[in-house]
């Protein structure tokens, strides 16, 4: 996670039920950056990775 919680941010919306092109549009326009839904996969299954860690 970096200084602006961003990896913290897709685990949330993981959690809340959203779907990869949600999260894609989410970031567009919250953060302004376009990303591909297969970078998104790979972020929220890293993150999920390690909430399954820390349990």
């Amino acid at each position: 996670m970096d200084q602006n919680g961003r990896s913290e941010d897709c685990g949330v919306a993981v959690c809340a039920g959203m779907t990869t092109r949600e999260i894609q549009g989410h970031l567009c326009e919250i953060y302004g950056v376009e990303v591909s839904p297969s970078l998104i996969s790979e972020v929220t299954d890293a993150v999920m990775e390690m909430e399954e860690v820390k349990a």
